[in-house]
């Protein structure tokens, strides 16, 4: 059997400077976050919470696993099993367009 191995995709950074960060993330998509969550060098973790949009059921990882990983950094962790689209609820709080980043992974 054969493998062609790539390097990870993705462009996702932190700012050192932001006095918050709100991630949001649901399926595929928590990966850099559990990448930053489980980095022992990541700083200002306390500053960040977490948005995680899963299936009952089908969450990997498992909701109580990443409730434990993300109190161990510091990190405030809100499960979202259903409800409106992320985007809507955004934008009803004036949360900017410009201030929210998206990533694609770029997959080529």
């Amino acid at each position: 059997m054969q493998a062609e191995i790539h390097a990870p995709y993705g462009r996702f950074t932190r700012h050192a400077g932001a006095a918050r960060e709100i991630w949001i993330a649901g399926g595929v998509g928590i990966s850099p976050f559990l990448a930053w969550l489980t980095d022992p060098d990541a700083v200002g973790l306390e500053r960040v919470t977490l948005f995680y949009f899963h299936t009952p059921g089908r969450a990997f990882p498992a909701v109580d696993e990443l409730g434990r990983l993300a109190r161990s950094r510091g990190v405030e962790l809100v499960a979202v099993s259903s409800g409106p689209a992320a985007q809507e609820q955004l934008r009803k709080c004036g949360i900017l367009p410009s201030a929210v980043q998206f990533e694609h992974f770029n997959f080529r």
